[in-house]
């Protein structure tokens, strides 16, 4: 008796038409996927939502870069902040555009959506690292101005 061998594409197969359905209803109902109207009226409040972001925190990175007197340890976290901000923005823009472009592309491919959920939650909790590392910074300096 031979093991029998699978690759790894034999394991990770196209969902059947039932498993994709039941996928995209579970989209459809949770919001994720809109109607042309909400397209219509969200893509342009996104579009300059992301646009804003990125300039910025382009802006706070420029600042603290070209003024010697903003470089202290607490805005260096704070550039840190703005340059994983930024690069999110940069990231996402593609994402926000073509998924109401092509709303069928969350649908489409469950890998798709879980990469448009990872980059989703990762930007949060680098953004809860670095609000953790700027209030232990305050913290360190409060107590050393103390003693």
């Amino acid at each position: 008796m031979t093991p029998e061998v699978t690759t790894m594409s034999d394991q990770q197969s196209s969902p059947s038409p039932q498993e994709s359905l039941a996928f995209s209803n579970v989209l459809m109902t949770s919001g994720l996927v809109g109607t042309f109207t909400s397209t219509i009226v969200f893509l342009p409040f996104r579009l300059i939502l992301v646009t804003a972001i990125i300039l910025g925190n382009v802006t706070t990175v420029l600042a603290i870069f070209k003024n010697h007197r903003l470089q202290t340890n607490t805005n260096w976290i704070l550039c840190s902040l703005a340059v994983a901000d930024t690069l999110n923005g940069i990231a996402l823009l593609g994402f926000v555009v073509r998924s109401f472009i092509m709303p069928e592309l969350l649908t489409s491919n469950v890998l798709i959506y879980e990469v448009l959920s990872l980059l989703d939650i990762t930007p949060i909790a680098v953004s809860l690292s670095h609000l953790v590392a700027i209030a232990i910074d305050s913290n360190i300096k409060e107590h050393s101005n103390a003693l």
